[in-house]
């Protein structure tokens, strides 16, 4: 294997925080409920059930989150893989495969907005990336152009371990034909 990227796994990380934050504070909400159901049980007041639901929604919702989060953090696939033989990347779960040969030109696009808001309002908060910060100034996104897809193959490599500028040069080593476009200018 020539080289091999994945993708940062910045976004689970804050997701386990967040499940861990939402699950000690329904679990608070639950003794305190249970306290006070204890101590006014005598008064026969039966209303405190219906108070029980917002810490069991927040419990459901914090053990699910958690448990996608741990799932995306313990996943490792790599998102562009290169070899003697060829190119694999993948998206949205599927694997696509390329020889050398069949590719026919690699367009790198960078970008001040993600490519799919582009056409909505500039509005700051529209823009956050996936950390759920505007730490990135550019967003830069991979076009394969291949005979054996019919289709141009785009991804993101924004948040890829390793430097992107490394990743062209690996990738011309193979694919002279490496096309640039700056959507800012």
């Amino acid at each position: 294997m020539l080289f091999e990227y994945r993708e940062k796994k910045s976004l689970p990380t804050f997701l386990l925080v967040f499940g861990i934050i939402s699950l000690s504070i329904s679990l608070i909400m639950f003794v305190f409920i249970a306290l006070f159901s204890f101590i006014f049980a005598s008064t026969g007041a039966g209303t405190f059930w219906i108070f029980s639901l917002l810490p069991a929604a927040l419990l459901i919702g914090s053990v699910i989150i958690l448990i996608t989060a741990a799932i995306k953090r313990s996943s490792s696939h790599s998102l562009i893989r290169g070899d003697q033989q060829g190119l694999m990347i993948f998206k949205r779960g599927q694997n696509y495969q390329f020889r050398w040969e069949d590719i026919d030109s690699i367009l790198v696009t960078k970008s001040k907005y993600p490519l799919q808001l582009q056409n909505f309002s500039p509005l700051p908060f529209l823009h956050m990336d996936r950390t759920g910060s505007l730490s990135r100034p550019y967003y830069f996104y991979l076009t394969v152009n291949s005979r054996s897809v019919p289709e141009p193959l785009q991804i993101e490599i924004t948040y890829i371990n390793g430097d992107i500028n490394v990743l062209l040069q690996q990738l011309q080593t193979f694919i002279p034909n490496i096309l640039w476009q700056d959507q800012n200018v």
